[in-house]
């Protein structure tokens, strides 16, 4: 439940383009669930928007490939 809660927080920030302070959420709910697909996508999502390509796609592939890159 905890994980949920951080990750709304996430996607709250990412809204108001606070890419920064939703990593944080996101790297949460990934400390709390390792495979939450949608944290994992939306933490690559805010690293994308901050400009940080290469760590971003590094992010996606862990949704396909299913390993700590």
């Amino acid at each position: 439940m905890e994980a949920e809660l951080y990750f709304k927080k996430g996607i709250n920030l990412i809204s108001k383009d606070k890419y920064i302070k939703a990593i944080s959420c996101f790297e949460k709910v990934l400390d709390i669930d390792p495979e939450y697909i949608e944290a994992i996508y939306n933490l690559g999502l805010a690293i994308h928007r901050l400009g940080n390509l290469d760590k971003a796609v590094r992010i996606y592939l862990r949704i396909s490939i299913g390993s700590d890159l």
